[in-house]
This record gives C-alpha cells, sequence and structure tokens, in this order.
C-alpha cells in the first residue's frame, strides 16, 4: 500500500511557502506528496487562512494569453497562481475552446486573414451557405460552419484550400424535403481572433448585416455567393438568388448594390418554397428570390465567369456558368473562358 506523507503541521515552514512564497495547495502537496485537501487541512490546522484564487472571468484577456499567446494551461496557472484545472475551467466558462494535443496556438494551420482572396470567400459564403455562430460552453465561441451536398465536394475543398478548416461527410438524416439519407460535405472552424472580429462587425443580435457585407463584396465574393445560392437557366436567359433567409428589406438593399456596382438592379420574384414536401405545397408558402434576365444575367455572368477562370474553380460546377457543362470538351471550354447557351453568346 502506498505511503503517503503527512503535512508538517509547522507555521513558520507553512506561512513561509503559502503566503510568503505564494506557493498554490497544488504545489505544496506535490512538494510534500500528499493531497491537496491535507495541505488544507494542515494550514487550518496553524491557523493560516485559506484563500481561494480565482481565474478573472475575462474572455479578452484569457483568449490573448492562450490563444494568441499560446501559453499552455500550467504556464497560465502559475501566471495567476492557481492549479491547471481551475484555468481549465475558466477558459471553458468563457467559451474559449481547450487545445488539442498538435493544435497550433499561433493559428499556422489557418489562412492568412488578411489575404484578399480569401476575404472574398469568406464574405461570399456568408451570404451564402457559411455562416458564423456561437458555441461552447457559454455560446461565446464564434466558428464557422458550412454544409453542401456531396455532389459540391470539390467545390467545398476549394474553399478549404483558402480556409484550412476541418473536413467532415457527416451523415444527413431523411426528412420531407429530402426523403432519403445521405452524406454531406461539411467544413467548420475553430476559435479564431478574426472570427471573433468578424461576428462583432458583420453581425447583430445573431444575423448578418447584409450592408455591412456587401460593403466589402468584390467580383470574386460575387461568384462564392452565387456558387451557393443561385440558379441559371439558359432558356430564356435567366438567373434566381434564392436569398429566402433574408427580409425583403435586406433584399432590396442587395438590389440597391447591384445597381450601384454593376448597373444592373434584380427583380424581386416570389416561390413556392415547398421542398418537395407536399403539405408545404398545398399551403402555397411563397418566398422571394432576386432575378436577373436577358442582358441583366448577361453582364452578371461577365463579370464572374473571369473570376471563375482565374481562380480554378472545379470544373464541376460549371453547370451554373453555362450549359456546356454536358459536354465531354466542357473543361476546356471553360479554361478559355467560352460559353453559348446554344442561341446566345455570353
Amino acid at each position: 500500500m502506498a505511503q503517503h506523507r503527512k503535512v508538517p503541521l509547522d507555521y513558520d515552514l507553512l506561512h513561509d511557502l503559502y503566503v510568503v512564497k505564494k506557493y498554490t495547495t497544488t504545489k505544496m502537496a506535490e512538494r510534500f506528496g500528499c493531497s491537496r485537501a491535507a495541505v488544507e487541512s494542515a494550514l487550518k490546522a496553524v491557523k493560516i487562512p485559506v484563500t481561494r484564487q480565482r481565474v478573472p472571468r475575462d474572455r479578452a484577456l484569457l483568449h490573448r494569453l492562450y490563444m494568441e499567446l499560446g501559453m499552455t494551461a500550467e504556464e497560465i496557472a502559475n501566471y495567476f497562481g492557481v492549479d491547471k484545472q481551475t484555468v481549465l475551467n475558466a477558459l471553458r466558462d468563457v467559451g474559449i475552446p481547450i487545445r488539442k494535443k498538435g493544435y497550433d496556438p499561433v493559428y499556422k494551420k489557418y489562412a492568412d486573414w488578411n489575404d484578399a482572396t480569401v476575404q472574398q470567400i469568406f464574405l461570399g459564403s456568408l451570404l451564402g451557405d457559411g455562416g458564423l455562430y456561437l458555441g461552447g460552453r457559454s455560446n461565446r465561441v464564434v466558428q464557422y460552419r458550412e454544409g453542401h451536398s456531396l455532389v459540391q465536394k470539390n467545390y467545398v475543398a476549394w474553399k478549404n484550400d483558402y480556409y484550412k478548416f476541418k473536413y467532415d461527410e457527416p451523415g444527413r438524416s431523411a426528412s420531407k424535403q429530402v426523403p432519403e439519407k445521405g452524406i454531406s460535405s461539411y467544413i467548420y472552424s475553430w476559435s479564431h481572433p478574426y472570427l471573433d472580429s468578424a461576428y462583432k462587425n458583420l453581425y447583430g443580435g445573431g444575423k448578418r448585416r447584409v450592408s455591412d457585407i456587401l460593403a466589402g463584396l468584390g467580383d470574386l465574393g460575387l461568384l462564392v455567393w452565387y456558387l451557393d445560392d443561385a440558379t441559371y437557366w439558359p432558356y430564356p436567359l435567366s438567373i434566381y438568388f434564392y436569398v429566402n433567409g433574408f427580409s425583403h428589406e435586406e433584399h432590396e438593399i442587395m438590389c440597391d448594390w447591384f445597381e450601384k456596382k454593376y448597373s444592373i438592379r434584380p427583380g424581386i420574384g416570389k416561390y413556392n418554397n415547398h421542398g418537395n414536401d407536399p403539405e408545404r405545397k398545398a399551403k402555397g408558402i411563397l418566398q422571394e428570390k432576386l432575378t436577373l434576365y436577358g442582358d441583366r444575367a448577361r453582364t452578371l455572368l461577365g463579370v464572374i465567369r473571369p473570376q471563375f477562370v482565374k481562380f480554378g474553380l472545379p470544373v464541376d460546377m460549371s453547370y451554373k456558368m453555362c450549359p456546356l457543362m454536358w459536354h465531354e470538351d466542357t473543361e476546356e471550354i471553360i479554361r478559355h473562358g467560352e460559353c453559348m447557351d446554344g442561341q446566345e453568346t455570353l
């Protein structure tokens, strides 16, 4: 049976360690080869008050120490004069995820968020299928999440070549809209200072601030938004942005942005978004979409098609650019930026 040493009931020694030298009860327990409880009992026995050291629940401070400077929980514990578990509890309380072994605390595994390409993909995705969400123990961790069907796996991989987030293919449960079970193509992030800042600057009350996102959106960002949420029809030439996640007022803001930036103003149409659900279809639930026809659609394609070629989008996404994706020579056509719909030259 293991022998446990007793803590000497020596006031001068314990006072020197605990009060003068600021040893924690955990550190004293290691010195005496006993438990923390035994140390606390000894301190009480010689009339030395036991104080409960605390780590301030200051998320900005802890984020800087743990995430930005890369300090370990043990180093932070020594800084505050507490034990490691107290620090881990504090990190969880303020919503900072605990690093796993091998995690790079200075974000070398993430993209350069100052890179203009990354920013445009990010902004376009926020209008499309990506989003920032609060999670963690106290709903204070900002994380990025985005999901697509497995058919668009290569497109998600293209985005993640820039993001360098976590990639997964989780199972998808059957629903009325999609009766078959399936697999999704999904990316998600850990905590990052840029995401914290983006949530503060681009979200309000948990919702996207459309005008602030559009203010930074360029041609590449528009392409990403288009690939996420729009549909192309060749006959007659039509483009629809399915923006039912936004309000009518936000749709008007989008229309104003298109008109100001590209001199094309989409219409606002309505459609029955039943998602193959007979009950929803019978109710005739109408939702809004942005519509561009003819020359306006042609102008939009003229903006985004060069971006498609320049940034090497997967060819299996070319069906959103022109119908020639069905031809064997599609890849060659896209590479040279040529696209005809059979009746009109785009």
